[in-house]
Formats: C-alpha cells, sequence, structure tokens
C-alpha cells in the first residue's frame, strides 16, 4: 500500500468552498482502479490544499500522477503540486469492527 500526499498553495478559501471543490471532483475517483481512497485537504492557516490518496500500489499511483497530470494541475492551480510517496507498514483502523 502507498499514501501519496499532494499539496499545492490554495488561493484564500473559506472551508464551504474547500468543500464544495472537492465535491465537484469527487466523482472521478469514485471506482478508480487501484485506488482505496481519497482525502481532500484544507488547511486555512496556511493556505495550503491538496489530497491524500491511498493506493493499492506505487505502480497504480504512478500510473496516475504522470508528468501529464502534473503539467495539468499546474496549469489550472498556477502553482505546480508538491508529491510525496509513502510507504504504509501497518495500518490501525478504527471504525473496522472485529467480531
Amino acid at each position: 500500500m502507498i499514501v501519496v500526499q499532494v499539496l499545492w498553495p490554495h488561493s484564500a478559501q473559506t472551508p464551504e468552498q474547500a468543500t464544495k471543490l472537492a465535491e465537484l471532483s469527487a466523482p472521478k475517483f469514485r471506482g478508480k482502479p487501484g485506488l482505496h481512497s481519497k482525502h481532500y485537504l484544507h488547511e486555512p492557516e496556511t493556505g495550503l490544499g491538496g489530497g491524500m490518496y491511498v493506493w493499492e500500489s506505487r505502480e497504480a499511483a504512478e500510473a496516475y500522477f504522470t508528468a501529464a497530470w502534473r503539467a495539468r494541475m499546474t496549469a489550472e492551480l498556477g502553482h505546480e503540486p508538491q508529491v510525496r510517496y509513502f510507504e504504509v507498514p501497518l495500518v490501525i483502523d478504527n471504525t473496522r469492527k472485529i467480531a
């Protein structure tokens, strides 16, 4: 499992504006092969936004975060996104109930 952190400076946004933008982009991630989950991020204090993506493999993540993706995001957002890959050696999931 791989977690990818993607961050970029956002223009000043309220939490409501950040939620609306997330809701608009969410459909393209639902059912995406290899993607377990995406967590939208918004840090009002610093103006950073982005996402934490949980992928089944680094290969699946790299197939999405291509040079073309980076160029498109830079053009759309006005800043090149910071992309960091993290291996996940262990997960604690307190939302799952064990019988």
